[in-house]
């Protein structure tokens, strides 16, 4: 008795002389191939520039000390010239009409800010006094890769504040605690383009007040002598979290879904006036709270506030 493996074979067995003598065989169809469409040069750079900066942040986020950060500069080099040679290839003209940015936008936006905020913290710590990597940051923001903003933090230190001007600061950050509490409790009444418009008006005086409190020229962005933390902690305690809060309303608001209108321009004015002169008066507290991760969340904002109107 033949079992159904048996069958099996002997039916595969006499297929060939089955086709042998007259069965007819069914060609397959073989369908054309597709010739494959042309790859936009400029999406390749895209991809290049995303995958550049990648590595690049992963450069820089590995450095922690001044070895670190002298190890790292010659291939930051090497990783930001092939960069702006990728850059160059995105925006060179193409026939199609297409945008490079249509598919790759939201990876080469994240992957330069996640490097931008790496950027914005080594320039913070002066590359760990590492001359060979401030000099390739230099060069960086010369090629106009990242902000020259940044760049001010990569000159050499300060001198310490003396004690006597050490003392006339504490005094004047001591003073900036009710215009920082009267900014913050101005943007949390902002809910719309009613309640905005009366808050640029309250901002454009705050911003009067905050430059009369901002430091002279000779001390600013200066030091306090080591020594004096304790009285500094003790001075910074309250401007600390009312900073943070200000920066959260900020946030806040351009989330807001009529933000990107018209109404909203006088406020908008009035905020950034503000903003500046708050950074003025701080200082480098300043730069603590709003740094590069702030861009980030009110870009994030902006662009949600966008979805919503649309």
């Amino acid at each position: 008795m033949m079992n159904k493996c048996t069958v099996t074979a002997l039916v595969m067995a006499a297929l060939p002389s089955a086709l042998a003598e007259g069965v007819e065989a069914v060609e397959p169809v073989v369908q054309a191939e597709e010739a494959p469409k042309p790859v936009d040069a400029r999406l390749v750079a895209a991809h290049k520039f995303m995958c550049l900066c990648n590595d690049m942040w992963f450069l820089l986020s590995g450095v922690a000390d001044r070895a670190d950060a002298d190890a790292a500069a010659p291939r930051f080099r090497e990783l930001l010239d092939a960069a702006i040679v990728e850059v160059d290839a995105m925006f060179e003209p193409a026939e199609d009409s297409a945008d490079i940015y249509e598919s790759m936008e939201d990876g080469v936006a994240e992957s330069l800010d996640d490097l931008n905020a790496e950027f914005q913290s080594l320039c913070t710590n002066r590359c760990f006094g590492s001359e060979a990597l401030i000099a390739e940051f230099r060069y960086a923001a010369e090629a106009g890769m990242f902000s020259e903003e940044y760049i001010a933090s990569l000159a050499p230190p300060l001198p310490l504040l003396t004690e006597a001007e050490a003392k006339t600061e504490l005094m004047r950050y001591k003073r900036l605690v009710e215009p920082d509490r009267a900014v913050l409790d101005t943007l949390r009444a902002v809910q719309d383009s009613r309640t905005a418009g009366e808050a640029a008006v309250q901002l454009s005086q705050l911003s009067e007040r905050l430059r009369a409190l901002a430091p002279q020229q000779n001390v600013a962005n200066r030091q306090f002598a080591p020594d004096s933390g304790a009285t500094v902690r003790e001075v910074y305690a309250p401007i600390e979290p009312l900073l943070w809060e200000i920066r959260t309303e900020i946030v806040r608001i351009a989330s807001l879904p009529e933000y990107d209108e018209e109404t909203f321009d006088s406020f908008s004015s009035a905020l950034e006036d503000v903003y500046r002169s708050l950074g003025d008066a701080h200082g480098l507290w300043f730069s603590d709270v709003f740094d590069a991760s702030f861009l980030i969340d009110l870009d994030d904002a902006l662009r949600e506030a966008s979805m919503i109107s649309k």
